[in-house]
């Protein structure tokens, strides 16, 4: 079974991704969660075999 991961932990940074609201700065929490979604995509990309068309 695989193990549950971080979002982050797809990134170059792996750690939590912090609570806005008590940082008070939700651009930075936008960028976590912005790289997290690209790095779970390049993974998933890797994991199946697939590669973007090219034109």
């Amino acid at each position: 079974m695989d193990k549950v991961r971080l979002l982050r932990d797809f990134t170059d940074e792996p750690g939590d991704i912090e609570d806005p609201w008590y940082s008070g700065n939700f651009d930075r929490v936008g960028n976590q969660i912005r790289t997290g979604c690209e790095g779970l995509l390049r993974w998933i990309i890797e994991e199946l075999g697939l590669y973007p068309r090219t034109n």
